[in-house]
């Protein structure tokens, strides 16, 4: 008697519980599916978060490159010893309408003593990160301005846009207006519109006739004064 219930005992516990019992293939199939649809569902919005950071990284560096022009020109007008050529070039608009300057239609590359290409119609490639593949083009411009009676600039307006390197593929027909940089995983609107756009005046004011010459550029002379006496 007690022989058959040492073997019963015995049988019971090699018999594997329900806990111990491995997965079947249909959990395990059911289980993949799960973990797939989880994956699914984040992929989009985790390339979409990159994307945009990505996008928001190079506007950034776009307008650090507008910002370094402006100061550029502003440190050659402070220093009060200057050429034209010194200066961004000048474009086919006017002091007031300046800002509808077209867009570039061709790129170039300065040379070592070049401040900036000979025309306002031409961008200047720029390789922001030094690995020898250019990253955006730089078209930078001002209007005629006034001069004194020495013949030089006394105040203009200055106009920068900065364009990805991606829309060369688009000269002449590029846009001015800054592009857009909503939720996106494409390029978009970059292709053709720039990535920053800046417009500011730069008036030098260490000379006698700054105040006139600075009327005389907003269309508000004073009577009996002139920016070239």
């Amino acid at each position: 008697m007690r022989a058959n219930q040492l073997l019963m005992t015995l049988a019971k516990l090699s018999k594997p519980s329900q806990s111990q019992q491995g997965m079947s293939l249909l959990e395990c199939l059911i289980a993949i599916v799960i973990v797939a649809v989880v994956i699914t569902s984040f992929t989009p919005s985790i390339f979409v978060a990159v994307a945009t950071r990505v996008q928001n990284r190079r506007a950034e560096q776009a307008l650090q490159l507008a910002q370094a022009e402006v100061d550029r020109v502003r440190r050659t007008m402070e220093r009060g010893v200057y050429a034209d050529t010194d200066l961004p070039p000048q474009g086919s608009q006017g002091n007031s309408t300046f800002r509808t300057e077209s867009g570039p239609s061709s790129t170039a590359s300065l040379s070592a003593n070049q401040l900036y290409p000979s025309s306002s119609s031409t961008a200047v490639s720029v390789d922001v990160n030094g690995d020898g593949t250019n990253d955006f083009m730089v078209q930078t411009y001002r209007s005629p301005g006034v001069r004194n009676n020495l013949n030089s600039l006394i105040a203009f307006n200055i106009g920068v846009r900065v364009y990805a390197i991606s829309a060369q593929q688009n000269l002449g027909q590029l846009e001015t207006r800054q592009a857009s940089l909503a939720f996106s995983t494409a390029i978009g609107q970059q292709q053709k519109r720039p990535l920053a756009v800046m417009y500011t005046s730069v008036v030098r004011s260490d000379v006698r006739t700054s105040l006139q010459c600075y009327h005389e550029f907003l269309g508000t002379a004073i009577a009996g004064s002139q920016c070239n006496n």
